[in-house]
């Protein structure tokens, strides 16, 4: 990272869809596919992990982002001990 580049942390889908222009504007520059625009992880949340806690890390350069990272974290029991998962956001969450 360059002195104009910061990381911020995102939890929540609310402030995620703050960005979610520059973040759409980010996967089309880099030639994404649509497995990494927000419209289908704001899906994959709602759908398939509804239960889970969304942590995502944003790279930005001045007031451009650059791009995300987002994760899911779910908390389980296994044995009568609690245990948190995390994972890659839109990837299996089972």
């Amino acid at each position: 990272m360059n002195k104009n580049q910061s990381l911020t942390w995102i939890s929540n889908l609310k402030d995620l869809r703050a960005i979610r222009e520059g973040w759409d504007e980010c996967v089309s520059d880099t030639h994404g596919d649509i497995y990494f625009c927000f419209d289908w992880l704001n899906m994959w949340f709602q759908h398939v992990a509804p239960d889970a806690a969304l942590r995502a890390v944003c790279l930005w350069e001045g007031k451009k982002l650059l791009g995300v990272l987002p994760f899911y974290i779910r908390t389980f029991s296994f044995l009568g001990l609690p245990f948190k998962l995390a994972g890659l956001a839109s990837a299996d969450a089972n």
